[in-house]
């Protein structure tokens, strides 16, 4: 969970659900805008008053899988990394992360816009890579992102986004750029 500094004083609060599969509530109970239907782990949006009190919550990410960690921009975003890595097809005994409870790929990255007074759309930053993510961090003085693994070996991974590369300033990185990007290089 990460807090911004809402329009006109209210805080606002990006929380993640780390439901792994078949849990319940799901993030967003409607599933209006789902990355995988058969998921329900996401983020809420929460906006609350100087005197503490809950202004308005709704769901601003649907249909993820166990969104453990992740990271705040220095651009208003939290970057919800799902700590699963469950691919579609019938259970295997060679290919562990196969699973029949899920209808698409799992173990991104996915940006939500904390200014955003709606469900977003669920893009994952692939990019970013896809592992068992845990928490990322922004160097706003670079751009790059440094990413960690949620494994006994896991490992610390830097993301370079492509905009830099293209004449964008790291103080200009805007929602959205990460998922127009690419990896740059991985370290150990």
């Amino acid at each position: 969970m990460a807090a911004f500094a809402g329009p006109a004083g209210p805080t606002i609060l990006v929380r993640n659900h780390e439901l792994n599969l078949g849990e319940a509530p799901r993030a967003d109970a409607r599933r209006a805008l789902p990355y995988d239907h058969l998921t329900g782990g996401g983020t809420t949006t929460l906006w609350v008053d100087a005197e503490r009190n809950l202004v308005k919550a709704y769901p601003s990410l649907s249909g993820t899988l166990r969104n453990c960690a992740g990271g705040r921009t220095p651009w208003n975003s939290w970057l919800s990394a799902e700590e699963a890595t469950q691919t579609p097809g019938a259970k295997d005994p060679v290919n562990a992360e196969q699973d029949p409870g899920v209808a698409r790929r799992h173990g991104y990255l996915f940006e939500v816009d904390a200014l955003s007074e709606h469900l977003m759309e669920p893009i994952p930053l692939t990019a970013m890579e896809r592992f068992r993510h845990e928490a990322v961090a922004e160097d706003p003085r670079t751009g790059f992102a440094y990413l960690t693994e949620d494994r006994d070996d896991g490992l610390l991974y830097r993301f370079r986004p492509a905009a830099l590369a293209h004449g964008t300033t790291p103080s200009a990185l805007r929602v959205g750029d990460y998922a127009r990007a690419e990896c740059s290089r991985r370290c150990a």
